[in-house]
């Protein structure tokens, strides 16, 4: 058992959205303000970068980093938050080492608009990505849904949508922002499993109750 801290809260973005993961010999923690690495034996940070460094993406915000056992790579979304026509940002590492080099892959779902609180899941077919929308920055208009090839993102292969990306669009009367779950499928669980390429959502409903 060991412990150490990831993260100061530089207090300059609230909240500031941590989230992280663990790997095979890294711990990745990702805030609105750094993408820092450290030694998962230890705790000795290796790297600290800020987030908009890592993306490429000015005032990027609202960071979720995974680590998938199966495909042994790290799996990171955010989006800009400068303004509307924000850009979602999907980010994959091309090893399990997550020092080494990463995959960005972003798109402007909304043109005019702005998609907030992205969130992801996986499972050993797809990466999906749910978030709510909104028209002219302000208005509800839904959530949406992207779905990506997992494979063609691992591979380094040109994401095209219709091809091997989807959108999925929904109405202000489909609930809230929809979570993607993820699911783990053998060795890493073995029973109680989905159909392959079956996706399950959790979702905010009515303000008052889950689906």
């Amino acid at each position: 058992v060991q412990n150490w801290v990831a993260v100061v809260d530089a207090g300059g973005s609230i909240p500031p959205d941590t989230y992280g993961a663990v790997g095979l010999n890294h711990v990745v923690t990702a805030t609105n303000n750094y993408i820092k690495i450290h030694a998962k034996a230890g705790g000795a940070q290796i790297s600290a970068v800020t987030i908009s460094a890592f993306t490429g993406v000015a005032s990027t915000c609202d960071p979720q980093m995974f680590f998938d056992p199966g495909s042994q790579r790290w799996i990171f979304v955010a989006i800009g938050c400068a303004g509307n026509s924000n850009q979602v940002i999907l980010i994959t590492s091309n090893t399990s080492d997550p020092t080494g080099t990463w995959r960005i892959v972003t798109f402007i779902p909304l043109p005019g608009g702005f998609l907030d609180h992205p969130y992801l899941g996986y499972d050993d077919t797809k990466i999906v990505i749910g978030g709510r929308k909104f028209a002219g920055g302000t208005t509800y208009t839904g959530p949406d849904l992207y779905l990506f090839d997992k494979a063609a993102m691992l591979a380094g292969t040109t994401i095209t949508f219709g091809t091997n990306a989807q959108t999925i669009v929904k109405t202000a009367t489909d609930g809230d922002c929809p979570r993607p779950v993820t699911v783990y499928f053998p060795p890493f669980s073995n029973s109680g499993n989905p159909t392959p390429g079956t996706i399950y959502i959790v979702q905010s409903w009515n303000n008052t109750s889950l689906r």
